[in-house]
């Protein structure tokens, strides 16, 4: 039988003090700097912003229930203790996922099967709405699981994360190799709900919320990765190396290739000597030893840049995406770890597609790519 429920959007903060559960702030709210794409048609712009980061903290409640590729959590008494909604005071973002029907700041509703509650003693939670997409899962999931083995936190309860992680080997390789106390790890199947007895929560690392609503678009800095989210992913998984390889990131086998040009690209960085690299065709360890050599990185905006996070200090990073999706998410990464970034512009399509503007197809200049990459290798 089907369950339907309207719940009272809470934040974790505010639930365990309704609660008198406990909580510790990891970090308090700080100013922390965003940098913007630099496009190569004004490379003298370095362009920089701060915006406010939201407390670090971790909480302890009990008696909850998670269901499986969901981030919200919701309880007995019908609150949703959700920190995302929560912030989104103009309205903004479409959080909706999976099981849930309707959600803005107020209020969420879900439907879900009451048969399929199972129950869990303790654990850390660690699952996400898009924890089957490269760029979210290392932020969102395993940027916490860093945090939780960098402060020696609960080193004995094991770690709730999406089933999804077993289906993809190099999330499954990263996962075994982030864990080091060992824990016990619980996988939610996606859609099942569970109930926690005891669960940690560790607050967000990166404020990546999946969608936009209708008619709302992009500001830089709306969307942010912490900078220990970045330094812990670095620290934990890069390697030093020696840099020498110029690789571009293939969608060759992609189903969203988004570039409209992308074959006649492709094959123009090619002709400059770099080699294609397929992510998704090979191991986690592979990822990380080609990153880690390489001088030049350049592919269109997607989640195999994600992988700049175990490049070398100083590598370059070229980008192509167009300037009105006005994210700061890889050149913030970029500018973190002290690496050079340029971004190639492009026009976004005139043809319509299941996406949104800000994952939709664009059409770069083929012109321009090829002076700018003439200009760079001549130096």
């Amino acid at each position: 039988m089907k369950v339907s429920k309207t719940l009272k959007n809470i934040t974790f903060k505010e639930y365990c003090d309704i609660k008198k559960y406990e909580y510790s702030i990891i970090k308090k709210s700080y100013f922390q700097g965003v940098y913007l794409p630099r496009y190569i048609d004004n490379l003298n712009k370095n362009a920089y912003m701060e915006v406010k980061y939201p407390e670090i903290y971790v909480a302890k409640v009990y008696n909850v229930n998670l269901i499986g590729k969901q981030s919200l959590v919701f309880d007995d008494d019908d609150y949703c203790i959700y920190d995302m909604p929560c912030r989104d005071i103009e309205n903004k973002f479409n959080l909706k996922c999976a099981n849930t029907v309707y959600i803005d700041k107020e209020k969420t509703s879900i439907v879900y099967d009451d048969m399929t509650i199972d129950l869990i003693d303790e654990g850390i939670m660690l699952i996400a709405n898009a924890s089957a997409n490269y760029y979210h899962i290392n932020f969102e999931v395993f940027s916490k699981l860093c945090l939780i083995e960098e402060l020696g936190l609960y080193p004995n309860i094991p770690i709730i994360v999406d089933e999804v992680i077993l289906s993809v080997p190099q999330f499954k390789e990263e996962l075994d190799k982030l864990n080091k106390s060992n824990r016990k790890v619980i996988y939610l199947k996606k859609g099942i709900c569970y109930k926690v007895k005891k669960m940690i929560y560790v607050s967000e690392l990166a404020v990546i919320p999946l969608n936009r609503r209708i008619g709302k678009t992009c500001e830089y800095g709306e969307l942010a990765i912490s900078e220990l989210a970045i330094k812990l992913l670095n620290k934990n998984l890069a390697v030093e190396n020696v840099v020498s390889r110029k690789i571009f990131i293939s969608r060759k086998y992609s189903k969203n290739k988004r570039l409209e040009n992308y074959e006649a690209i492709e094959q123009m960085f090619l002709e400059f000597g770099y080699e294609p690299i397929y992510p998704d065709q090979i191991s986690f360890d592979e990822q990380v030893k080609i990153f880690s050599q390489a001088k030049y990185i350049a592919g269109v905006s997607g989640a195999g840049l994600t992988n700049i996070l175990f490049a070398n200090k100083g590598a370059k990073i070229i980008c192509i995406m167009p300037k009105d999706v006005k994210t700061a998410c890889y050149s913030t990464i970029a500018g973190i770890l002290g690496q050079e970034y340029y971004f190639i512009d492009a026009k976004l399509s005139a043809k319509k597609d299941q996406y949104a503007y800000y994952q939709s197809a664009f059409e770069v200049d083929e012109e321009s790519v090829y002076e700018f990459l003439k200009n760079i290798h001549s130096k």
